[in-house]
């Protein structure tokens, strides 16, 4: 049960992580960085 609590708030993060990096890299091309 910890373990899969562990790979889930792991998973969250990443989901979230990419969520951000796809918004940064949407506000540079906005730019034209």
């Amino acid at each position: 049960l910890l373990f899969g609590a562990i790979v889930l708030m792991r998973m969250r993060r990443i989901i979230a992580d990419n969520r951000v990096a796809a918004r940064l890299r949407r506000l540079a091309d906005d730019e034209g960085i």
